[in-house]
């Protein structure tokens, strides 16, 4: 779920794609993968995925609260005509790397490892963002366990998208960022609660979508910035409309608590820590190191001008 640049969302022209690479039939396929029947496929959230589309829309809490209001919306079981299970919770680390001048930025390109609380290690290159008619963004997403197959595909990935990568001829494959010769240029641990979003009825199927109730700090140096999330992700071809109804049914029940949020992770993170380079982060934190509510549209319009 992230990496778009900062700015709105929207279709992007001509832009580099993942490279689709022909995929070995499986009993059970990645996430996302349509099978051969047309009928959706199970969905195993935890389980490495190969190309998939991610389709997905965000919301940002900006309550005074906001710890109060992620806890109100775990408390529902129904929310736009649909059916809400919880799924538990996970604690994910990401470090997000870039090449020393910044290719993969300025292609809109986001490439990331991730270990969850289960002890996965995971690796996720993800192309440039296009508007989605009903989830309002997609981008091709390659998410691989970590290892020596992930960084040959994540190099080969990168090549076809114009970013030629060469790292030291001593760097072991595993070692992606050595590898790749590549930098960190974010740190950030995310505590998210999930919720399935089912067809209603007595037999929906494997879930449409899925809710995910995010608590994000992001780390520059000794200090932290602290904001919440809402994202809605569609886990099936047809779940587009199950995004849009359950985004729909939040902004209508939590009213100003929730603001539409056209950026990324990552894009967020990029425009926090220009602020801490200027020294004035400080100024859009309040308790906790939480965003401030009054610090939000001067976020936007930072990210806006990116």
């Amino acid at each position: 779920m992230d990496g778009r640049r900062g700015r709105p969302r929207r279709c992007v022209r001509g832009a580099a794609r993942i490279p689709v690479a022909p995929l070995r039939p499986r009993r059970a396929r990645p996430r996302g993968a349509p099978a051969r029947t047309g009928a959706p496929p199970p969905v195993t959230r935890a389980a490495p995925r190969a190309v998939r589309l991610e389709r997905e829309s965000t919301l940002l809490v900006v309550a005074d609260d906001p710890e109060r209001t992620l806890q109100r919306i775990a408390a529902l079981r129904a929310l736009g005509g649909h059916v809400l299970r919880p799924r538990g919770m996970e604690r994910l680390r990401d470090v997000y790397l870039d090449t020393p001048d910044g290719r993969l930025a300025a292609r809109g390109i986001a490439l990331r490892t991730r270990q969850t609380g289960r002890g996965a290690q995971l690796v996720t290159l993800k192309g440039p963002t296009a508007g989605d008619p009903e989830t309002g963004a997609a981008r091709p997403e390659l998410e691989l366990a970590a290892g020596a197959r992930a960084t040959a595909r994540v190099r080969e990935a990168l090549e076809r998208m114009g970013v030629r990568r060469e790292g030291g001829s001593a760097a072991p494959a595993a070692d992606l960022r050595r590898a790749l010769g590549l930098v960190e240029v974010q740190r950030r641990v995310t505590r998210r609660t999930v919720r399935d979003v089912f067809a209603p009825g007595p037999r929906p199927g494997p879930p449409l979508a899925e809710l995910a109730l995010d608590r994000v700090t992001y780390r520059f140096g000794d200090r932290e910035a602290r904001l919440f999330e809402v994202e809605i992700e569609a886990l099936r071809k047809d779940g587009g409309a199950a995004v849009k109804a359950v985004r729909r049914a939040l902004l209508e029940r939590f009213g100003d608590a929730l603001r539409p949020w056209d950026y990324s992770k990552l894009a967020t993170g990029r425009a926090l820590a220009r602020r801490n380079g200027l020294g004035r982060l400080a100024e859009w934190l309040g308790e906790g190191a939480r965003l401030k509510r009054s610090a939000v549209p001067r976020l936007a319009r930072s990210l806006a001008r990116a």
